[in-house]
């Protein structure tokens, strides 16, 4: 599901809009998705996406930008390799 998420979200960031979406991290805190972004531009753009992105139930994706640092994870050799796997397939 963080996956599809994930796609969700990165294909309105197209070259037009001269952003890239490259999340420092994405976690899932209960039923929300928290993405850790570095620039401000990339926080507002998340913030006007809000409700603009559905989900495959049709649900409309509730978007929630706040400042904070991001979380300390510990990267296991499965989740470098999905990184990889979604950085091959973006244009």
């Amino acid at each position: 599901m963080i996956y599809s998420i994930f796609q969700a979200v990165a294909s309105n960031f197209t070259p037009e809009s001269g952003l890239k979406f490259s999340p420092l991290c994405l976690t899932k805190q209960g039923m929300n998705y928290v993405f850790y972004v570095e620039s401000d531009r990339v926080a507002a753009r998340l913030e006007n996406l809000s409700t603009n992105v559905y989900l495959v139930s049709g649900q409309p994706l509730s978007i929630r930008v706040e400042r904070s640092p991001p979380p300390k994870v510990v990267v296991t050799e499965e989740m470098w390799e999905k990184a990889k796997q979604v950085m091959s397939e973006r244009y």
